[in-house]
């Protein structure tokens, strides 16, 4: 099993035998020419159990191409994760309920600033305007009832700060959204163009930005 070492200053490349579970070997680092090599002087494997990471995959390839690739069975159960994720986010962004915030983010990437969320994104953010909404008017409603802001917030489970400031302001007080900058932002104009052309799946997209050179996590994306 070729994988990569835990995260830290600087990275090495551990060789496991898949059979007996032992350490092969410590090799001292991470790049397809260094693990090519290894795997030259081993062309008995036939099998490669390996990261998503693209030197290993081409190190394979190089050094003892017949053998068959799988991915770890740490990644595929984040492969299984993703595509969980990516399914329910399409489901969740489909429902009624959340029509509004799919039709802003059409809207937004149609012109020429890229938008800044994902639609799984724009409708979690939906949902919790909504649920802050329905908590802002019920204390509203109770204001209007005659109870004092002390009890309100002891009944309603939030801050007296934040009752006293949501009735002081007189209207629905909206979040601003928070500046935002990530390494993903140069590659938000590809993006988009895959998003227009039906490519909703997240790790597709970050697959693709590797294969670019994008050499940031699938959480960024």
């Amino acid at each position: 099993m070729i994988s990569r070492a835990p995260r830290g200053r600087k990275f090495g490349t551990i060789v496991v035998d898949l059979q007996t579970h032992k350490v092969l070997d410590v090799l001292p680092d991470r790049t397809a020419d260094t693990s090519a090599a290894w795997m030259a002087t081993h062309l008995e494997i036939e099998l490669v159990s390996r990261d998503r990471g693209g030197d290993y995959a081409a190190a394979a390839r190089k050094a003892v191409p017949a053998a068959t690739q799988t991915a770890d069975r740490f990644h595929l159960l984040k492969n299984l994760a993703e595509a969980l994720e990516s399914v329910l986010a399409r489901h969740l962004a489909a429902h009624p309920r959340f029509a509004d915030a799919r039709a802003a983010l059409i809207l937004a990437s149609q012109t020429q600033e890229p938008p800044n969320v994902l639609p799984k994104n724009v409708a979690l953010s939906q949902a919790k305007r909504e649920e802050r909404l329905a908590q802002y008017q019920h204390v509203v409603a109770l204001r209007e009832q005659g109870f004092s802001q002390t009890a309100i917030a002891e009944y309603g489970g939030i801050s007296h700060a934040t009752v006293s400031r949501w009735l002081s302001n007189g209207t629905f007080p909206e979040q601003k959204p928070r500046p935002r900058s990530a390494h993903v932002d140069s590659h938000l104009p590809q993006l988009v163009e895959r998003w227009k052309a039906g490519n909703s799946t997240v790790a597709e997209l970050h697959r693709e930005l590797v294969a670019d050179g994008y050499s940031h996590q699938y959480n960024s994306v």
